[in-house]
């Protein structure tokens, strides 16, 4: 075996685990970008595993407008406090939703 054949075997292994680290990333880039990726993932899947019967899925649906509704009423109320970015990191967001769950009322900030 020839060196460079040995160093195309390690390229094609190097490159198999950088899509695995691509693929983590990307996911980890979706929900920094997207608060609801899960929820649309959900009701995407129940589409799927429910031959695409729209009427199977309104659960979900109406999960996913509600995500999609709080988070645009943060990124509002974060505008109008002048904070920026209007999303708030991922690291803040549990605790967004726990504030709101006992105030009933939209935070701009994990402290309210």
């Amino acid at each position: 075996m020839r060196m460079d054949e040995k160093n195309d075997d390690n390229k094609s292994g190097s490159s198999s685990t950088s899509a695995i680290y691509d693929s983590a990333e990307l996911l980890s880039r979706q929900l920094e970008l997207d608060p609801c990726y899960k929820e649309s993932q959900m009701s995407l899947r129940c589409l799927r595993d429910n031959d695409y019967v729209r009427e199977r899925c309104i659960v979900h649906f109406e999960n996913y407008k509600a995500c999609k509704s709080f988070w645009l009423r943060v990124k509002m109320k974060r505008l109008s406090g002048g904070l920026r970015p209007l999303l708030p990191p991922p690291e803040d967001r549990e605790d967004i939703k726990r504030l709101f769950r006992e105030t009933g009322k939209v935070p701009a900030t994990p402290k309210g």
